[in-house]
């Protein structure tokens, strides 16, 4: 499970980068969910007795910036894309969350370019799909640190999926996360809730023995020898950069010990058995710090399997956790909800 885990964090970060927290009343909150879409068709087959079924796709996102009663920038993001450069049948989804001073520039300027490096990458065309991945969000990082903003201490986040010809690729950096679940009506989610992605933390060996060998070191926050919040990596001996994240696109100063824009990319068929329906959910840390894998894929099922309801209490609960676990305090957050599903073609001459 997913929930609560990173939850500690929000205590000893504020003022840090990793979290960008307002505090405050819980103002009534607008509608999120900013974009959906319903029914497009992403495949078909034919069945026994000739029958043609199409594998339908909706899907919602939103984003919510904590503002609690107080003017507070949003720097999580997301966006959907349709067609990628000559792969037209591609859908690429993505959520981005920033951090640090430049957090809100450095989401905006991944959603905006990050797409189109995707878009020329050979592997989406052709070739050897996860090295272009891999090459598309090396290369939009080093085009962040080429703008005139300072990202020395400032980066995002970058949990993105797309759909292609029968493949679900997943690709991730940092703490934002993909979960998906195989939805059988009337049993709800029976062989459990998936996590598409790993959480990019510091203390996970591998991580922990890059930033090292980089000369970096990961521990708490130290305020006269008492640890606050979550681990973070730090130069040694300095009180800089403080990321509770070990991959990040951006951040220059993480960069020179040992945090990196590379993604971990996974490719895998894309497979819905009839009588199934495939459920995925994208979301930025926010989510996941007080709600559970299992409770957030549940939304689809109590909200009738409606996208953009489910979408609309994921962010407002995810945010009433925030209040009532962190005094007030609250992360930026955003959700894509994706249902992929079944469904007769219909009859030429009904139609």
């Amino acid at each position: 499970g997913g929930g609560g885990g990173g939850g500690g964090g929000g205590g000893g970060g504020r003022g840090l980068q990793g979290r960008h927290l307002t505090r405050g009343v819980l103002a009534p909150l607008r509608r999120p969910v900013k974009e959906q879409k319903y029914g497009k068709v992403v495949a078909r087959e034919e069945r026994d007795g000739g029958q043609t079924y199409l594998l339908r796709l909706d899907y919602a996102a939103g984003a919510a910036g904590a503002d609690a009663g107080v003017p507070k920038e949003n720097q999580d993001t997301y966006v959907f894309r349709e067609g990628m450069g000559d792969a037209r049948d591609t859908m690429l989804f993505a959520v981005f969350d920033g951090h640090g001073r430049n957090g809100a520039k450095a989401s905006s300027f991944v959603r905006q370019w990050l797409p189109q490096h995707l878009a020329i990458t050979p592997g989406v065309s052709g070739g050897d799909l996860v090295k272009g991945v891999h090459g598309a969000f090396t290369r939009t990082s080093a085009d962040l640190l080429k703008q005139p903003d300072d990202y020395t201490l400032s980066g995002t986040t970058c949990c993105a999926m797309a759909l292609r010809e029968g493949k679900l690729m997943v690709a991730n950096v940092g703490d934002s996360r993909a979960i998906s679940g195989v939805y059988v009506k009337g049993q709800g989610v029976p062989d459990g809730v998936q996590e598409l992605t790993r959480d990019h933390k510091p203390t996970i060996p591998g991580e922990q023995a890059r930033i090292e060998a980089c000369g970096g070191e990961v521990k708490p926050l130290m305020v006269q020898d008492t640890a606050y919040g979550p681990d973070r990596v730090w130069m040694k001996g300095q009180e800089t950069p403080g990321l509770c994240m070990s991959r990040s696109i951006g951040d220059k100063v993480g960069q020179l010990v040992g945090v990196v824009p590379d993604p971990d990319v996974t490719v895998r068929p894309l497979q819905v058995e009839a009588g199934e329906e495939l459920h995925i959910v994208l979301g930025t840390d926010g989510i996941y710090d007080f709600l559970t894998n299992e409770a957030i894929v549940a939304f689809l099922h109590s909200a009738d399997l409606d996208v953009r309801e489910a979408c609309h209490n994921i962010i407002l609960q995810a945010r009433q956790e925030w209040v009532q676990n962190e005094d007030g305090s609250i992360d930026d957050c955003s959700a894509i909800v994706v249902r992929l599903y079944w469904e007769k073609e219909p009859d030429a001459e009904a139609a």
